[in-house]
């Protein structure tokens, strides 16, 4: 994602290294720099750029907002333009956001239907919101679950309010904050969470939380749950020597027939044919090898969910 600088005058000094990686569909990093002198550059990308201000404080006496902060500001460039700015001196914590070509309109799952504009130091509270826990997922080097998401959620909104995204009029907004509860309870055991847990994890009806989710990631907490499951089973399959029916068991399948079918339309292949493909691959046990283990042992004992209860394994 080649990111081009030019500096016509001016200079900054960046006050540490850059924190960051690459996720699902781009690169995020924060970084934090101070310009000493009046800085004119001009920026260009091939790719789409964020550039969202987590503190900005203007230091230049001459200027009128000398001593504000611009925390919240968000520009955003379409890849393939120019971004020109001139910026007195000041000090910002920013977080850059390097989208890979298409993934934002694949966020949305419209393609060819988008009205990308420039946005110079606009606010969208949502988006920002997402841009901070976005950041914090970078310096806290937090799962990549998490920051995968933020990355999805992050790109569907820039998609509705600077492309014009054209998206389904029921989805809904979940909180960065309740959306990093309802991950965590997913990937701790995503065969025998209830919608009703997940939606107390978030703080809302069951309705409202299955808009909100699909809304921030763009598909259903049972489609979601599957996609863990999947991983799971993929997991187990190429690090133990476990049978197929005991890993779909173990993983929330109702039968090794129920995982063969949903393994094979996610990777093309059978668990078996995957495996066989995968082998000179180590079989150490997993580090969750236990609870899924535990998890085989109750699907065993009783196959029924409890009165009133509404599994995502299906």
């Amino acid at each position: 994602m080649p990111i081009t600088t030019d500096v016509t005058s001016g200079w900054a000094r960046a006050l540490r290294a850059p924190v960051g990686g690459a996720f699902l569909g781009g690169a995020a990093s924060v970084v934090e720099v101070v310009i000493d002198d009046h800085l004119v550059y001009s920026q260009h990308a091939s790719v789409p750029l964020l550039h969202a201000a987590l503190s900005h404080r203007v230091l230049s006496a001459r200027h009128q907002g000398a001593g504000a902060d611009r925390r919240g500001e968000i520009s955003f460039t379409p890849g393939d333009r120019v971004r020109h700015g001139a910026l007195e001196r000041r000090r910002i914590l920013g977080l850059e956001v390097a989208f890979a070509d298409g993934f934002l309109e694949e966020a949305c799952e419209r393609r060819g239907v988008f009205d990308w504009r420039v946005v110079e130091n606009g606010r969208d509270s949502k988006a920002f919101v997402l841009a901070q826990s976005l950041a914090e997922a970078c310096r806290l080097a937090e799962d990549r679950l998490t920051s995968d998401m933020l990355m999805l959620a992050l790109a569907r909104r820039l998609g509705r309010v600077y492309g014009g995204a054209d998206v389904r009029q029921d989805d809904g907004w979940l909180h960065p904050k309740a959306l990093r509860r309802v991950l965590e309870r997913l990937r701790t055991d995503p065969h025998q969470v209830s919608l009703g847990v997940l939606a107390q994890e978030a703080g809302l009806g069951v309705s409202a939380f299955v808009r909100g989710f699909r809304g921030a990631v763009g598909k259903t907490p049972m489609a979601f749950a599957l996609e863990c499951r999947l991983d799971q089973a993929a997991h187990a399959l190429a690090s133990t020597g476990l049978p197929i029916s005991q890993i779909a068991a173990q993983t929330g399948f109702a039968s090794a027939s129920h995982l063969v079918q949903a393994f094979r339309s996610r990777h093309g292949l059978t668990p078996g044919r995957w495996r066989r493909a995968r082998g000179d691959e180590p079989r150490t046990p997993p580090a969750w090898r236990p609870a899924l283990e535990a998890a085989g042992a109750r699907a065993d004992q009783n196959g029924q969910e409890p009165h009133g209860r509404t599994s995502l394994a299906r």
